[in-house]
């Protein structure tokens, strides 16, 4: 499995996937479906990275 980082407003994800080698347009599309069906980790993962935004704002 290989990694990729990212970086969300001051946040820096490092995903540890398969997810990695799509496309990013594949991406967008698996998110999108993940978060119709609400997908319970991907629900949480988008909570704790809105947290951590909201709390690096804030200051």
């Amino acid at each position: 499995m290989d990694s990729k980082t990212f970086k969300s407003g001051q946040v820096t994800i490092v995903i540890h996937s398969n997810l990695v080698h799509m496309t990013s347009d594949e991406r967008r599309e698996w998110f999108q479906k993940e978060q119709e069906r609400k997908n319970p980790v991907l629900m949480k993962l988008n909570e704790i990275i809105h947290k951590i935004n909201k709390e690096v704002a804030l200051g």
